[in-house]
């Protein structure tokens, strides 16, 4: 459950998220975020704003879990982490998109998790906290 949230800030952060911006690390060539949109299986907020579910997300990690643009804020990973490794499917095919499926909650106003959803990951259930970026603080580098 979101806890020390305003209502107007959960219901943006619902509203917003289909024009959430989530990367893992990565950047464009002028240090803006490079972007991944919320997976489709994401639902209408609910009536109550105090039974907000997580934001489903496709989180950019092929340069890793480091930094996230969410709710206009810029947040960094408490520990940065590798991309998760992929695991096979029931044929034995190991799929690979270059994204982590998984869940976002704004725990308060300065902590954000991102928590792997993903059966196919080797990280399925790990979660991840992240820290607001302070305002002025330069870019990430751009991964290869």
């Amino acid at each position: 459950m979101l806890r020390g949230m305003r209502i107007g800030s959960v219901l943006a952060g619902v509203v917003t998220s289909a024009v959430l911006v989530a990367l893992g690390g990565c950047t464009d060539g002028d240090g803006g975020p490079v972007t991944a949109a919320p997976s489709p299986e994401e639902s209408p907020p609910p009536a109550d704003p105090a039974a907000v579910d997580p934001v489903v997300v496709d989180l950019v990690t092929h340069c890793g879990i480091e930094v996230i643009t969410f709710e206009g804020r810029t947040w960094r990973a408490v520990e940065a982490a590798p991309e998760p490794q992929r695991l096979p499917d029931a044929a034995g095919v190991v799929t690979y998109t270059g994204t982590t499926a998984g869940e976002l909650v704004l725990v308060d106003d300065d902590e954000l998790r991102f928590t792997v959803r993903d059966p196919l990951s080797a990280a399925d259930g790990q979660f991840f906290d992240f820290r607001p970026v302070p305002e002025g603080a330069p870019p990430s580098p751009v991964c290869a």
